[in-house]
């Protein structure tokens, strides 16, 4: 498993003097379930593309087990073992589900592709394309895909934010379920407070850009819990009482 350590001091872009994100500096444990909920625009998505290698880091410090990403993805080995779940399934159009899959991995593991899709109920749609599936099937082929990999670390940015309600639900549930069975260290992107209490342990909130972090909590309410059950409501109005503008981005 990976600990992820993130130290980021004034990321810009490369077309703006403006900084995205301000100073954020924390660490996930291994296998620790980590959620990142701030406002919209603050900067969220950028995070973890720089955790991805996806954005640069020129001048920050990631680190994957002591293992320092200075220069990407290609130069650090941990890297090769990192899932990441869009917004968007982004699967390739023409392709099949199972051909989709098999981009990420070599031909001598092409035989565990029929475990995973069964695992995450497609075991019957391998030869079906993107387009002939619903959204919802395709988010589970986007994360088949993600765990094909065995990931040390996943990411995963809003994943269920634009799906019907048992949808999502059945797909969290999902999550947990692959989570705890290969004991995944993961940092998930959300909006949903009450999405971020049912499935991490930790809560990290961020600021409005430039984004900074205002507060952190610890999940301790024990598992498995429920996404609308009463402890967990009772835990979320607690904190929102005591940090009614935390959800803004502030805690005054």
């Amino acid at each position: 498993m990976i600990e992820l350590n993130v130290a980021i001091n004034n990321k810009c872009y490369a077309n703006s003097e403006k900084a995205v994100l301000a100073q954020l500096d924390f660490t996930v444990k291994q296998g620790e379930f980590v959620a990142i909920v701030g406002p919209s625009g603050c900067g969220k998505s950028t995070l973890l593309n720089m955790i991805s290698g996806l954005e640069s880091c020129s001048g920050q410090h990631i680190s994957y087990n002591e293992s320092d990403l200075q220069e990407g993805i290609t130069s650090n080995k941990a890297l090769h073992q990192l899932g990441y779940i869009f917004q968007q399934p982004r699967l390739m159009p023409w392709l099949t589900v199972r051909e989709n899959i098999e981009l990420i991995l070599p031909p001598e593991q092409f035989d565990q592709i029929d475990d995973l899709l069964a695992q995450v109920g497609l075991a019957n749609e391998g030869e079906y394309f993107p387009s002939q599936l619903s959204g919802g099937m395709q988010r589970r082929v986007s994360i088949a895909r993600a765990f094909a990999i065995n990931p040390q670390l996943l990411l995963l940015d809003e994943p269920f934010n634009s799906l019907d309600a048992p949808t999502a639900s059945r797909l969290r549930q999902l999550l947990i379920d692959l989570c705890e069975q290969r004991g995944t260290t993961v940092v998930f992107v959300t909006h949903d407070l009450q999405e971020a209490v049912y499935l991490a342990d930790r809560i990290i909130f961020m600021s409005d850009s430039p984004s900074t972090i205002v507060h952190q909590s610890i999940i301790d309410l024990p598992r498995p819990r429920k996404e609308s059950g009463v402890s967990e409501l009772a835990w979320q109005a607690q904190l929102l009482f005591k940090y009614p503008r935390l959800l803004a981005g502030r805690i005054d």
